[in-house]
């Protein structure tokens, strides 16, 4: 059965590059298209395609909009795709905020061979992911007994659906926290600086893409760059390496958690947050094996389940919430008190 795609964008002439593009795949098949929100989302309903594209700026009714009506009635996997050399790729970020699972940047000049490719790849990967309506927090949500203890590194590993999950924490931890946070964002080739921009402008915090050699220190957020894996040595330096894929990405959440586990054992905390696959598990086990504490976002609760339930299986005592209440228990964790 081919992939099953609905385009949503006000531009005819993106519409015909993009219906043209997947045209040359037969894997895939292009249902329906949609000039603005409302009628993409009336689209969306009848044609239940597995997955679409979708333009943030466009009248009637805009991309953010859409996708919240889409998710909230009848959830279906949406690949963001806008410029995000303009002011468009704060909106694109919001709109991951809101639901969707990846974003593609609109190309300038049309869609050269690579282009192509990585767009079916991103549509190829998305249409996989089986979203849950209205979920629901399972039973293992808990309130854990922190004992105090000396934070000197946060890393959060977050892939499909973990920009929300990212935003609120730095929206409640507050600033400047006692310690730099590191972290591993999964996101399509261009795209980092953007979401680094949209997360330094929707919290107290100022957060920039890590640069190799970097120092760190108390209060300075990194992400790591674009197709490169992310370490912090001992002294709070930032290492970037330029490996092989670890599990599967580059950056790596296991990469990262493992350098905060062999240089700060007991003083790294770790979390894991809404993802496809299974990055940040192995990391986190070793964090924790090294004494650190480890935090996961309850998966019924995550946009995409599959990172923190395999967190979840590889490790013995994790602390288990959604992302506001594992930010407020480190808020209380640094304040010596209990969560």
């Amino acid at each position: 059965m081919p992939i099953r795609v609905l385009i949503i964008d006000d531009s005819r002439l993106m519409r015909g590059l993009l219906h043209a593009t997947l045209a040359r795949f037969p894997e895939f098949e292009v249902v329906g298209e949609a000039s603005d929100g409302k009628r993409g989302e009336i689209l969306a309903r009848e044609l239940r395609p597995d997955v679409i594209t979708m333009d943030v700026l466009m009248p009637m009714m805009g991309g953010i909009e859409a996708i919240e009506i889409i998710m909230r009635d009848h959830p279906t996997p949406i690949v963001v795709v806008a410029d995000l050399a303009t002011h468009d790729a704060s909106v694109a970020m919001e709109a991951m905020a809101r639901g969707a699972v990846d974003v593609f940047p609109k190309p300038q000049k049309g869609l050269d061979e690579a282009a192509a490719r990585a767009l079916t790849d991103i549509l190829r990967r998305s249409a996989g992911i089986r979203l849950a309506k209205n979920p629901q927090p399972t039973g293992r949500r808990a309130r854990h007994l922190l004992a105090p203890r000396t934070m000197q590194i946060l890393g959060i590993v977050a892939s499909t659906g973990g920009p929300r999950g990212l935003r609120t924490i730095l929206q409640v931890l507050p600033h400047p926290f006692p310690c730099p946070i590191a972290i591993v964002q999964h996101t399509s080739a261009g795209s980092t600086e953007a979401l680094a921009a949209w997360l330094s402008a929707s919290s107290p915090h100022h957060v920039v893409v890590a640069q190799e050699g970097q120092s760190l220190g108390p209060g300075q957020v990194v992400v790591a760059p674009s197709e490169v894996h992310l370490t912090v040595e001992m002294g709070l330096r930032v290492r970037l390496l330029r490996g092989s894929l670890g599990d599967g990405h580059r950056p790596c959440g296991n990469v990262l958690l493992t350098s905060l586990a062999k240089h700060f054992r007991s003083y790294a905390v770790g979390v894991v947050l809404s993802g496809l696959g299974s990055d940040g598990a192995a990391g986190l086990r070793a964090l924790e094996d090294a004494g650190g504490l480890v935090m996961i976002e309850d998966p019924a609760t995550a946009v995409v389940s599959g990172m923190p339930t395999a967190a979840l299986t590889s490790t013995n005592a994790p602390v288990v919430d959604v992302p506001e209440a594992l930010a407020s228990a480190l808020r209380r964790l640094h304040r010596g008190g209990t969560s």
